[in-house]
């Protein structure tokens, strides 16, 4: 809650037992930060088997840094452990209502539960950065280790950037994008970590419906995303119901 600011969480394995290969369950979230709680730090950390989401910064928590954690696997990030059971709408980390959370070199696998993902972002969660994730994939970056979704951005969630993810695997779609003026660049989807394995996801690597979302370098090939061995499409974009297009930027 409010006040609640720069604790650290490290080390730690939240709902596995003392070996990390068995799960010891929360009947909650894993990890839970609300209410006005800022600038707070998680990392190194194996969060599995809860009964909620793996970790949820909710309405109002802003600043949250997830960090090297293993988040729905064992320690070894080798088997799948997910938080969440069988209920709908729950992943590795959700994101509600709330700013300017750092996810960065975490392994986010195992959620293929029904309506489950790696990362969801949900009611105008928005200025978000996701940096070097593998999500969907092993700790080795090749093996499938499948979320039912990938990424999902949904509901109004605008201005989020994806940056040299690893996103493969998953069940559905790698990213699923549903909001405004988000930025994909020099990700993988479809592929394994070293971009040379065919890792494809089970829908497209990319569904858009959202206007001025950009998805490739901004005029930097370095910084291109690279899409390839997805079941359907690499980047499948919608128009709004009425028909109206949605409009997307395709660059690098």
């Amino acid at each position: 809650g409010a006040a609640t600011d720069q604790n650290v969480l490290d080390g730690c394995y939240i709902g596995l037992d003392a070996t990390g290969g068995a799960t010891l369950a929360n009947h909650q979230n894993g990890v839970l930060v609300r209410d006005g709680a800022y600038l707070n730090f998680v990392r190194s950390s194996v969060i599995a088997g809860n009964s909620a989401n793996g970790v949820l910064c909710g309405a109002g928590s802003n600043f949250v840094n997830v960090l090297s954690c293993r988040i729905g696997t064992n320690a070894a990030g080798s088997v799948a452990m997910p938080n969440g059971g069988v209920t709908t709408d729950l992943g590795g980390v959700r994101i509600e209502g709330s700013e300017h959370h750092y996810l960065a070199s975490n392994l986010i696998s195992g959620q293929a539960g029904a309506g489950q993902f790696g990362v969801g972002l949900f009611n105008g969660a928005s200025n978000n950065t996701l940096v070097a994730n593998l999500i969907g994939v092993d700790a080795g970056g090749v093996a499938p280790l499948p979320n039912l979704l990938g990424v999902r951005i949904d509901g109004a969630c605008n201005v989020n950037t994806l940056d040299r993810n690893t996103i493969s695997g998953n069940l559905t779609h790698g990213v699923y994008l549903a909001g405004d003026d988000n930025v994909l660049i020099a990700n993988l989807i479809g592929t394994s970590s070293d971009g040379l394995i065919d890792a494809g996801n089970g829908g497209s690597g990319i569904y858009v419906s959202g206007d001025g979302n950009v998805v490739g370098g901004l005029r930097a090939a370095s910084r291109g995303n690279r899409i390839a061995g997805n079941a359907i499409w690499g980047v499948e974009a919608h128009d709004y119901s009425d028909g109206t297009p949605h409009t997307v930027t395709l660059e690098g």
